[in-house]
């Protein structure tokens, strides 16, 4: 049965995330309030239009919930600054033969380059999670360049976000490397005053949650 949009087991997991205080972003009640598809027909992954949304909850949330994060553009309409343009795709979920066109929400031009997923700089915010942080980033099977949410995120904070992403596992393999990049450099996380943990609601339940310890 669902729940909102989730099954209703999800929506009780994300209640006691909430009740814990973990800082959920709930994406699904936020994007549902639109007509406009949220997710490709033929790819697991939302459309490039919900990527820009998805950039601008963040910045919103960003500026009510942690307001020592310096945002350059708290006001910018990020949807309006996008250049638009067709690609078309043949998604993960697509037969042999069946492509899918997409209207490609690019964004626009940043003085700081985006940061390549991996690497960690002074940044103040760390993304973690999976191909949602990927797509529209990473090109190839990606499906383009330059209109993933960290390309969105770059121009409206005046810096790129770090991200650490992993294509099929959001959830264990993103812990273990960041394990292992602390073990390399106890300090990596020092400038870090936010992290933004990415991934389907999916992964509430289909992937392994061990434990990671990081210290």
């Amino acid at each position: 049965p669902e729940a909102n949009g989730y099954s209703r087991a999800t929506r009780a997991y994300l209640n006691e995330l909430t009740k814990n205080d973990i800082d959920v972003i709930d994406l699904y009640d936020k994007l549902s309030q639109s007509s406009d598809p949220i997710y490709c027909k033929t790819d697991s992954h939302f459309t490039p239009k919900t990527g820009v949304r998805i950039a601008h909850c963040l910045i919103r949330h960003i500026a009510e919930r942690s307001p020592e994060i310096p945002i350059q553009n708290q006001s910018a309409d990020l949807e309006s600054q996008t250049s638009i343009s067709q690609i078309t795709i043949q998604g993960d979920l697509a037969g042999a033969q069946e492509e899918e066109s997409l209207e490609l929400h690019t964004a626009p031009k940043s003085t700081t380059p985006v940061n390549q997923p991996g690497t960690i700089t002074k940044s103040p915010i760390l993304l973690m999670g999976d191909s949602h942080l990927l797509v529209y980033n990473q090109g190839d099977d990606m499906h383009a360049t330059g209109a993933g949410i960290v390309d969105h995120l770059t121009p409206a904070l005046g810096y790129s976000p770090d991200v650490i992403s992993n294509k099929g596992d959001g959830i264990k393999a993103v812990r273990t490397k960041l394990y292992r990049d602390l073990k390399k450099n106890p300090d990596l996380l020092k400038d870090k005053k936010l992290i933004i943990w990415c991934f389907a609601a999916r992964n509430f339940s289909q992937q392994q949650w061990n434990e990671v310890k990081l210290r």
